[in-house]
């Protein structure tokens, strides 16, 4: 589109050098219907139907600021200020789109606008109900509810609505909730190190995520109490429907005589709210 526009621009201002070349023609251009549209009509020339719409939107709100201040300014000071006039063209037809998604505009008489002094707050509702009230933008903290970390027993099946109910302190069921599957990783592992009987546990931060068929797999690495490196093999599964949550871990290497077994995981999750109020943000300006 880009080059589209430049190369109609240089061509109709070529065709058009002889009306172009005092001060009277360049403001015929813009006061002349016809010839505006024959402007207009060589400027949006090849252009998609879709995109010749917003051009011209812009081009025409442009025009029409042009005439409004034109009659409010004496004429020899537009005439002198021909020059610098800037021609419907290019100027902001790429940030169009953009501002369409935040407010409404509408051509003024004059090139000064007041905009008011406003904050935005975000109040999010936890899934337990409490909100906090948080000013936005802000880069301190995510304007959602937090992450909840809940515990999983390897070579059972985790229910991750049920665990997510007791750390939130409020129900967390499927009818309610959806599984958030972008924020679901596991970021830690913890494994047993036993020696003559005695165990130590030995906490790993890991970041495993899941696939596009929702495997966990990923290793990891610790030095055991005789300062030997030992790998871990973590494979798992989600079922994102029924939140069931299944993984076993497979150790190798380590100090002779030391055996390992993983005795818990940490999994990181977020939920989506479907049929409830909890869980989700709500924004207003103040």
């Amino acid at each position: 589109m880009e080059l589209a526009l430049f190369e109609n621009y240089e061509h109709f201002i070529t065709e058009h050098s002889d009306d172009l070349s005092n001060p009277a023609g360049a403001l015929k251009m813009v006061t002349d219907n016809g010839m505006f549209r024959a402007y207009m009509d060589a400027l949006t020339e090849g252009l998609d139907p879709k995109v010749r719409g917003s051009v011209l939107g812009v081009a025409n709100r442009q025009r029409e600021m042009l005439l409004t201040e034109a009659a409010n300014v004496p004429g020899s000071t537009l005439s002198f200020g021909w020059t610098v006039l800037s021609f419907p063209i290019l100027v902001d037809i790429y940030a169009e789109p953009i501002v369409s998604e935040l407010c409404n505009v509408y051509p003024v008489s004059s090139p000064v606008a007041s905009i008011p002094r406003i904050k935005i707050m975000a109040y999010i509702k936890g899934y337990s109900g409490a909100v906090t009230q948080v000013k936005i933008p802000t880069m301190t903290q995510s304007v959602r509810p937090g992450a909840l970390a809940l515990s999983v027993t390897p070579a059972v099946s985790n229910n991750m609505f049920s665990l997510a109910t007791i750390a939130a302190g409020a129900t967390v069921s499927a009818d309610l909730y959806r599984i958030n599957r972008r924020y679901t990783l596991i970021t830690s592992v913890v494994s047993s190190d036993t020696v003559g009987g005695v165990p130590a546990a030995v906490t790993t931060a890991v970041v495993i995520k899941p696939d596009n068929r929702n495997q966990f797999i990923g290793t990891f690495t610790f030095n055991d109490s005789g300062a030997t490196a030992v790998v871990g093999s973590l494979t798992g599964h989600i079922n994102y429907d029924t939140s069931l949550f299944s993984f076993n871990v497979i150790y190798s290497g380590g100090t002779a005589g030391h055996t390992f077994a993983c005795t818990s995981a940490v999994m990181s999750m977020r939920f989506m709210p479907t049929n409830t109020m909890n869980g989700r943000i709500k924004v207003n300006l103040h």
